[in-house]
């Protein structure tokens, strides 16, 4: 039994502990568990067609999951469907941005691409802290930074009032709890521009032309290909903005592609 088997078979089980998480819980726990189980069963024997709808019905109703991702863009892979394999490796990227299987599945995709957007060179270490804080809790930074500004403050009244402990052992406390509110800050904010500067489209349109406004009449600028992911500015009526690497820019039907960060 592999590493990948052994993690379906335990997100499985998990699933039949406690339950999808549904944000929108347009779908029973009871009938999501079921589905959810039968999906995996079609996806081990090889119904790719089977699992992708079972997938993407749960996908449809607010359900998440790194196995649910990563399953439902094999599939859609496995049928020839490199776009929507694309979309779905990617937001199992964003769920777990170490994930080896699913780097290993995105490589493997890229070389299958027809757009070469000639990539910005960067330092290796700018690409782990952008993994870094994509795999931090949403909500994790800020409630850890609440935390130690209310010890920072508890310790701050003890050192003033110097009754409940030495004040040598306060005072180092507060340093201690002070600095780490400091750097917890840091990273927030860090966290924060990252999530703001790092939305991304995949291309789903075996080809897909770029205006220069959101007008269908507009200047074509370029034409982008099924699978290749690009940087969302921002979006308007039925459009999409977009940023190549290059620094170019245009605006995209939303029809033609989906974000990724689609999740809640």
């Amino acid at each position: 039994m592999n590493a990948r088997t052994l993690r379906l078979l335990l997100a499985s089980l998990w699933l039949t502990l406690c339950g999808l998480t549904s944000p929108v819980q347009a779908m029973e726990q009871s009938q999501a568990r079921e589905l959810f189980l039968q999906s995996n069963q079609a996806y081990e024997a090889g119904d790719w067609g089977a699992a992708v709808a079972g997938y993407d019905s749960l996908a449809r109703a607010g359900f998440d999951g790194l196995e649910l991702w990563y399953n439902l863009g094999n599939s859609h892979f496995r049928l020839g469907e490199t776009g929507l394999a694309i979309l779905s490796w990617r937001r199992a990227e964003a769920i777990s941005p170490f994930d080896r299987d699913v780097q290993k599945n995105l490589e493997i995709a890229s070389h299958l691409l027809s757009d070469d957007l000639g990539q910005t060179v960067r330092l290796p270490i700018w690409d782990w802290l952008d993994r870094v804080l994509e795999s931090l809790p949403r909500d994790g930074t800020a409630v850890a930074l609440l935390v130690l500004l209310a010890l920072w403050s508890g310790l701050r009244c003890l050192r003033i009032l110097e009754r409940l402990a030495p004040g040598a052992t306060v005072r180092s406390l507060q340093w201690i709890s002070g600095l780490a509110a400091l750097l917890l800050l840091v990273l927030l904010s860090l966290q924060i521009r990252h999530r703001e500067t790092s939305r991304h489209l995949v291309i789903l349109a075996q080809r897909a032309t770029v205006h220069a406004a959101p007008l269908a009449d507009a200047e074509a600028l370029f034409d982008l290909h099924e699978g290749t992911t690009v940087r969302l500015v921002s979006e308007g009526k039925q459009w999409w903005r977009l940023r190549l690497p290059d620094g170019r820019e245009g605006w995209l039907p939303q029809d033609k592609a989906a974000i990724v960060e689609s999740r809640p």
